[in-house]
C-alpha cells in the first residue's frame, strides 16, 4: 500500500514538474517532513497519554520479572542442597512462571502496538485534515510527504506551518 502511494507520488511529481504549462504558471508545492511531527504538542501529548496508559501494566510486568529473577537466583544458589523432589518442583514452578511472564510480555507488546496504531491513525487523520486545510487556504497545488521524495529544497518545506496549525486545532 505504501509502495503504491510512493509510486503514484513520484509519477505525479514527474508529470507536474516536467509540464512546461504548469511550470510557466508557477506551481505551488509543499512538502511535509513527517519526522518533524514529533515536535508538535499534539504528538507529544499523544506519546505522554500512551505512556501513562501503559505505565501501570509496565510496572506490574517489571515487578513480576524481578520476582522471577529473584526466585531463579535463589534456586540456582540453593539447588545443591535441595532434594531431587523439591528441585524438580521448583524447576517446574520456574518454567511455569517463565511461560506466564513471556505470555504477559507478548500481550503487553501486542496491546501497546495495537493501541499505538489506533491513536496514530487518529493523529494522522488530523494531520491530513490540517494539510488539506492549509493547502486550500494558501492555494497549494500539491502537498506531499517527504518520504515520497528523493530530494526537495527547503523552500518547499511546510512542516512548521502544518505543526502550528495542528497544535492550534482541537
Amino acid at each position: 500500500m505504501r509502495i503504491m502511494g510512493f509510486l503514484v507520488s513520484v509519477l505525479m511529481c514527474g508529470v507536474i514538474l516536467s509540464s512546461s504549462a504548469w511550470a510557466a504558471e508557477g506551481v505551488k508545492i509543499g512538502v511535509m517532513n513527517m519526522r518533524e511531527l514529533e515536535k508538535s504538542k499534539k504528538y507529544q501529548a499523544l506519546a505522554e497519554k500512551m505512556q501513562k496508559e501503559f505505565a501501570p501494566r509496565e510496572k506490574e510486568l517489571n515487578a513480576l520479572m524481578k520476582s522471577y529473577k529473584d526466585k531463579s537466583d535463589k534456586f540456582q544458589k540453593d539447588s545443591s542442597v535441595l532434594s531431587e523432589a523439591e528441585k524438580g518442583k521448583q524447576e517446574r514452578e520456574l518454567v511455569a512462571t517463565q511461560r506466564e511472564l513471556q505470555r504477559l510480555q507478548n500481550e503487553f507488546r501486542e496491546d501497546g502496538a495495537a493501541r499505538q496504531q489506533e491513536e496514530m491513525q487518529k493523529f494522522m487523520a488530523k494531520v491530513r485534515d490540517v494539510m488539506q486545510q492549509l493547502g486550500k487556504e494558501e492555494r497549494y497545488d500539491l502537498i506531499m510527504y517527504n518520504d515520497a521524495l528523493t530530494y526537495a529544497t527547503p523552500t518547499f518545506d511546510i512542516s512548521s506551518k502544518v505543526i502550528a496549525k495542528l497544535d492550534q486545532a482541537r
